[in-house]
């Protein structure tokens, strides 16, 4: 299977976003609340597959 320009592009970018999203989440779950964590939690998980897909 080849790759299109355009998904070369957009992958990168959608795993740099996920990587953005949970750092921000981690952040804030540092000393936030257990809804601050489970977002934290959530978010690796989004990101967790994309690193596996």
């Amino acid at each position: 299977m080849t790759l299109q320009w355009w998904e070369i592009v957009i992958i990168p970018t959608t795993i740099q976003n996920a990587i953005n999203v949970y750092m921000a989440a981690l952040i804030k779950s540092k000393d936030g609340t257990k809804e601050d964590t489970a977002n934290k939690n959530a978010t690796r998980r989004v990101l967790e597959n994309l690193l596996n897909s």
